[in-house]
């Protein structure tokens, strides 16, 4: 019986000192396996461990890890990839058309925004307001006014609208 409990004492011991002393996991590597969930590369043994980390951390900790945690995904090629894709999908969305558009060019402002109901309000720095409609998607777009086509448009992959008016092509950026 004796054997027996030193042998339980012993082994406490040992996996105590395993458990206590093993490193903490780099912040990265949590953070680029968190990534990876949904891949063949996903490592569960170490998502739990990261997350025993975590969560015995203070809160001022934790944000510290939090911060590490985004600059590591800064130079993640799998994360950037993923991010990209989704902007393309959010620009191509019917959501992210609606909103105030602005483009400054050759010094003068110009205002468009899109409405729903597939109207939208112009203003500009030369002939003021107006209005008109506009038909089609985020990757063909036409602009009328009073019945009359007036431009043509798009939302290219860097979420910019290109906007053709008269032969001008005007880029404008999505106002926040």
């Amino acid at each position: 019986m004796k054997k027996y409990l030193y042998f339980i004492l012993i082994n406490l011991v040992f996996w105590c000192q395993m458990s206590c002393t093993s490193e903490p996991p780099a912040v990265c590597d949590c953070t680029r396996n968190n990534v990876r969930k949904e891949t063949a590369e996903f490592d569960e043994k170490l998502q739990k461990k990261c997350d025993r980390y975590y969560e015995g951390l203070s809160e001022n900790e934790k944000q510290h890890w939090v911060d590490a945690g985004a600059e590591c995904l800064r130079n993640d090629p799998l994360f950037q990839k993923q991010l990209a894709e989704k902007r393309k999908k959010y620009y191509q969305s019917e959501d992210y058309l609606y909103g105030t558009w602005i483009c400054v060019a050759s010094g003068i402002g110009m205002r468009l925004k899109m409405l729903s109901g597939n109207t939208y309000l112009w203003q500009d720095d030369l002939n003021g307001f107006s209005t008109g409609t506009w038909q089609g998607t985020n990757k063909s777009l036409t602009f009328y006014e009073m019945g009359f086509p007036t431009g043509t448009g798009y939302i290219d992959i860097d979420g910019k609208m290109i906007h053709s008016v008269a032969g001008i092509t005007l880029i404008f950026t999505k106002e926040n």
